[in-house]
C-alpha cells in the first residue's frame, strides 16, 4: 500500500522529448530499458552498450531535477547521465567511445 501510494505520488511523465532522445540511442547500438514508469526518482532509462550499462535521466532544455531525482542521484554509487537532446546523445556516445567504460 504504502509503496503504490509512493508511486502514485512521484509516478514520473514521459518527457516530450523522450523519443527524440531514444531513436538516436537505438541507432548507435544501445539497448534501452524505458524505467520512466518507476518514478521515485529513479531514472528514465537504462542503456546498455558493449556489456557497459548505464542510467540516463531525460530533461527539456530547461527542465530541472526534482528532489527525489537529486536524492536518487546523491544516493547511487555511479554515475547517472541527463541527456537534453540528441546532440547530448552524441556527446555521450563519442565520450563513451573515447573513454571505454568511463562517460563524461
Amino acid at each position: 500500500m504504502l509503496i503504490k501510494l509512493l508511486m502514485t505520488k512521484y509516478a514520473k511523465k514521459v518527457d516530450n522529448n523522450q523519443s527524440e532522445i531514444v531513436k538516436p540511442f537505438k541507432q548507435l547500438g544501445y539497448a534501452v530499458l524505458d524505467l520512466s514508469a518507476v518514478g521515485l526518482g529513479i531514472p528514465d532509462l537504462l542503456i546498455s552498450k558493449a556489456k557497459v550499462n548505464y542510467l540516463v535521466e531525460i530533461k527539456s532544455d530547461k527542465g530541472k531535477l526534482t528532489e527525489p531525482q537529486e536524492k536518487f542521484i546523491k544516493s547511487w554509487n555511479a554515475d547517472v547521465f541527463v541527456i537534453r537532446s540528441v546532440d547530448d546523445v552524441l556527446n555521450f556516445n563519442k565520450s563513451c567511445t573515447q573513454n571505454a567504460k568511463t562517460c563524461t
